[in-house]
């Protein structure tokens, strides 16, 4: 079995890096670009469908309680920065490159069995994504507008060809960076951090209600930390109590009370890595009860954490790459050996669900898994840079 990452240096470092240029990209969103994202057309029709033969799905493989229901060649390379899939796994989208670690040039869809090259302008798909109800989400910057109707947050639903836009109604001028980290359906919210050096102030904007609200959170993080932190917090919001968590590298985790505007650290630590940009799925487990996090070893491999808000104790996953939250509570670590494995935090026990079938010279580019656990995707690369994606179904 290959090891992911282990020969691409998955150490704190390489991986602090991945954020950098995470954060670079929005950046560029941001500040460098902003003039030129413009109020993009909402995608057409699909323009091209996948071709015959180039789906390897004639015949399904069924062993070990898994069937592989497609295999799709990738055009170039599989980007990192463009795979979810919806909760139910009946929706993928994917992005391709030219060179890898480049920005995204074709964005495509598969939708029950059906794939497609959407027709989105390349200016800024890095920055769509697929929500878990399975719309396309992505950022608007109409710069003709006034301020107050110029930055939104478009939902299209590549089903129905519907296009919902959702404006933040102020005067800030800022450019939305909708994620499957910082944005939701069910609750409809959106959370961004206007600073996270000197100043720790966030904006949360109830879609719902058209309410946006700005939270200063700089005198309760720095009661706990001398030095400025080297990136924004992840946050969650838990709608049933009404309140934020946050995990703060290596400070500790936040629970805020948005009725009274007042917050405190539940768990302080110098080893927390809240790594949900490479899962892409929220800091949470769906049942609120677990915040999800990697601490670094002596050899800087990371072991996936599970924080009890309840109990407020520590409960550990594993050693990996990256966690995904299941709607049933539990969560699935992908390891350093590729193998996806089930954690149920109610039991500690850990057992593999699925281990991909890899030759030498083989690597797993991209990886998820749907909320429902029904459904596993990922991108396999071999030794002529020649990608393929499988998309596996589970039972």
């Amino acid at each position: 079995m290959i090891k992911f990452f282990r020969s691409e240096h998955v150490k704190k470092t390489g991986i602090i890096l991945l954020i950098v240029c995470t954060i670079i990209l929005v950046g560029c969103g941001d500040e460098q670009t902003n003039r030129d994202i413009q109020d993009t057309e909402t995608p057409q029709q699909p323009e091209q469908e996948q071709q015959p033969g180039d789906s390897e799905d004639e015949e399904t493989i069924s062993s070990n309680g898994y069937e592989a229901i497609e295999q799709i060649d990738i055009d170039g390379y599989a980007n990192g920065l463009v795979f979810t899939m919806s909760a139910d796994g009946t929706r993928l989208i994917w992005g391709e490159t030219d060179q890898r670690l480049a920005n995204t040039k074709r964005a495509n869809l598969w939708i029950e069995g059906e794939t497609r090259l959407l027709d989105f302008p390349d200016d800024n798909i890095d920055y769509f994504f697929l929500s878990e109800q399975g719309n396309i989400i992505r950022n608007q910057a109409d710069w003709d507008l006034p301020v107050e109707e110029r930055h939104a947050i478009i939902v299209f639903n590549p089903e129905t060809e519907e296009t919902i836009e959702h404006v933040m109604n102020n005067d800030w001028d800022t450019i939305l960076t909708p994620s499957r980290t910082n944005y939701s359906e069910e609750p409809h919210m959106y959370i961004r951090y206007k600073d996270y050096s000197e100043q720790v102030t966030l904006t949360f904007w109830d879609i719902t209600q058209n309410e946006v609200q700005e939270i200063d959170l700089t005198d309760l993080v720095y009661s706990e930390e001398d030095e400025e932190l080297h990136s924004y917090p992840r946050t969650a919001f838990i709608e049933d109590t009404n309140e934020l968590i946050l995990l703060i590298f290596d400070v500790g985790i936040v629970r805020y009370d948005l009725d009274s505007s007042t917050g405190e650290f539940v768990f302080t630590t110098d080893n927390l890595f809240a790594h949900n940009e490479r899962s892409q799925t929220p800091i949470l487990t769906y049942d609120n009860r677990y915040a999800l996090y990697a601490t670094f070893d002596a050899e800087d491999d990371m072991t996936h954490m599970a924080f009890d808000l309840e109990t407020e104790e520590e409960l550990e996953i594993g050693m990996g790459v990256a966690t995904f939250p299941l709607q049933d509570g539990t969560v699935i670590l992908f390891d350093y050996d590729d193998t996806f494995q089930h954690f149920d935090p109610s039991t500690g026990d850990l057992s593999e669900i699925h281990a991909p079938d890899l030759s030498d010279g083989d690597s797993i580019d991209n990886f998820t898994i749907s909320a429902d656990g029904s459904t596993i995707a990922y991108v396999v690369r071999d030794d002529d840079n020649e990608s393929t994606l499988y998309i596996v179904s589970l039972f």
